[in-house]
């Protein structure tokens, strides 16, 4: 299973509607569902990387091979205080938790963020400030394990 707040910003109609309101009720939501399938799942992945690193990509590439016993959680989490209450979720339901860090060039992230559709595309400001605080998943959070993909 994968879990994306990102998904949950998409209208009906295929259109991208992104606001704070609605960006906090998509993570709250997510987090409400990851509550509830982490207690049935054997373990738990945290996807960490810049908007445009590939997690997404990644994602769709292993669906075929993916265990379904296996929840994934889709965000950008460049802060392990924004991977803390994942952390966290895991730790309360005793289920294990990996992190995969697209550890993928800043350029390479800006360049595919420009190419997104204006209503999918993250802001410069808001692009250049995740650039600014990012920082590697470590074991020392709590994870497991960390993978880094380059691509």
């Amino acid at each position: 299973m994968i879990l994306s707040p990102d998904a949950l910003l998409l209208h009906p109609d295929g259109r991208y509607e992104w606001s704070p309101d609605r960006a906090y009720r998509a993570w709250m939501a997510s987090m409400r569902t990851l509550a509830e399938v982490l207690p049935r799942c054997t373990h738990f992945v945290v996807m960490v990387g810049l908007p445009g690193a590939g997690k997404s990509t990644w994602l769709t590439a292993q669906a075929a091979e993916m265990d379904t016993s296996i929840v994934y959680f889709d965000a950008t989490l460049t802060r392990r205080m924004d991977r803390a209450p994942l952390l966290q979720a895991a730790l309360r339901a005793e289920r294990p938790v990996d992190a995969v860090w697209h550890d993928t060039p800043v350029a390479v992230c800006r360049a595919r963020n420009a190419l997104r559709s204006l209503e999918r595309r993250v802001p410069d400001a808001a692009f250049d400030a995740m650039v600014r605080r990012i920082t590697a998943p470590a074991i020392g959070e709590g994870f497991r394990m960390v993978t880094r993909v380059f691509d």
